[in-house]
């Protein structure tokens, strides 16, 4: 799988989902509120073909309850988050479209998929879940969740699919775009939601 699908498809094993495997203990840990959130898509997206609008709207609501967007845009920057505060709202809004677009894009292709969470790690405020993505024509793709707690909940910062980081990859595309033409030109092309091939 190129890199280019992991990108895409990072934020897209939320949708989907039809079964899962229960986590030990825990109940208010990340594993289990990751699991709630799985749970509660399901429960939304039910088993029909399609997915509607008002679906769709109660999906995107429950995903980025679960995802410190602006945490995740912030790492995404990285060195240019400083220069560019006063546009960094902005730059969020705009992120979260092209994510939002990814897995609505990649949702239909991980149907019949079923996600089962492995273990998690805990150090501190910060932890990771370990999990796979079964999926429905066989084979099994690793997924791993970076998060933080924010008071009573565990909120995601980055994913990873085959070990290859959301954050990383957005990043690196995104330094590309600043250093060889400008901040400008990347929030242009995220207002196309275009960022040329790597994200198709």
């Amino acid at each position: 799988m190129k890199k280019a699908v992991f990108t895409a498809f990072c934020l897209s094993v939320f949708v989907g989902l039809l079964s899962l495997v229960s986590v030990a203990d825990a109940s208010t840990g990340p594993a289990a509120q990751l699991q709630k959130t799985v749970s509660d898509i399901q429960k939304v997206i039910g088993g029909a073909p399609t997915i509607t609008e008002a679906q769709k709207s109660a999906v995107r609501q429950l995903i980025f309850e679960r995802i410190d967007m602006a945490d995740v845009s912030r790492r995404t920057l990285g060195k240019h988050y400083a220069a560019h505060k006063d546009r960094f709202p902005e730059f969020v809004r705009l992120f979260g479209g092209l994510i939002e677009k990814n897995w609505m894009n990649r949702a239909s292709g991980i149907a019949g998929a079923k996600i089962e969470f492995e273990r998690e790690r805990l150090d501190g405020d910060l932890a990771t879940v370990e999990s796979k993505l079964v999926m429905g024509r066989g084979g099994e793709i690793s997924v791993g969740f970076r998060l933080h707690r924010a008071g009573n909940q565990w909120l995601v910062h980055d994913i990873l699919v085959e070990g290859i980081s959301l954050v990383s990859s957005y990043r690196a595309q995104f330094n590309r775009v600043i250093q060889q033409d400008s901040f400008d030109e990347l929030i242009s092309r995220l207002r196309a939601k275009d960022l040329g091939e790597e994200t198709k």
